[in-house]
């Protein structure tokens, strides 16, 4: 929005996997050229967090969820004595869900670029601030973790395996859920380790019609697979 009468509110997203940020080449101004992280206005009724969702997936074809904000930038393009643009950007820390990246009409390039050679590309002032103050965070906070967990109880034939999936892919988690020949559920869950031990938590509760008698949770080292959550 061009010559805006007051600022605009907008959300973008950090999305860090395997050492590789996702970022665009935006095609309209204010950057045109340049590479930034995906984003957009937030729209009427929307969250920061579901804009953000909803701009990463339409600008890049990528699935994700979104947890916490990282940081809150000013994006201001004065033209004289007014103002061209003016954007209030939340960034949010994204978690990767599926997708490869597949860019819509808005942008001209959607790509996983190496941290190490970010610095190589034209990077909106605000991207190159974010990724450098940001990444290092990322880094400390998503480092994968691997649960098996078994939960006993009334916990087959409530849906629990179905409830389970729909909570592990909100949290970014991926992994497995079975049903067991004793009567239990069988869990495989594996991401950063605050998405971990939530889906962990929840299981202790578990959907309406369970009744969890007791989870055990074995911590194993984690094994690189797909970014999915399935039910077996």
């Amino acid at each position: 929005m061009e010559y805006p009468e007051r600022p605009v509110a907008a959300a973008s997203m950090l999305v860090v996997r395997r050492g590789r940020v996702l970022l665009v080449r935006r095609r309209f101004p204010p950057s045109p050229g340049f590479w930034a992280l995906p984003g957009g206005k937030v729209e009427l009724g929307e969250t920061v967090a579901e804009a953000a969702v909803r701009e990463v997936f339409e600008e890049c074809g990528i699935r994700t969820a979104a947890r916490e904000v990282l940081t809150v930038v000013d994006l201001l393009v004065p033209d004289g004595e007014r103002m061209r643009f003016h954007f209030v950007l939340a960034v949010c820390r994204g978690v990767y869900l599926e997708g490869e990246p597949s860019p819509s009409g808005e942008v001209t390039a959607a790509a996983w670029i190496d941290l190490a050679q970010v610095d190589d590309l034209p990077l909106t002032d605000a991207t190159r601030d974010v990724i450098r103050t940001c990444t290092g965070k990322e880094e400390t906070k998503v480092m994968p973790v691997r649960a098996h967990v078994i939960v006993r109880g009334k916990v087959q034939g409530v849906c629990f395996r179905v409830f389970t999936r729909d909570e592990a892919q909100v949290r970014g988690v991926s992994g497995w859920v079975r049903n067991r020949p004793d009567g239990s559920v069988e869990m495989v869950a594996q991401g950063d380790r605050p998405a971990v031990e939530a889906l962990i938590a929840w299981c202790r509760q578990g959907p309406p019609r369970a009744r969890v008698e007791q989870v055990a949770v074995a911590w194993e080292e984690y094994v690189e697979g797909p970014a999915s959550f399935e039910i077996r």
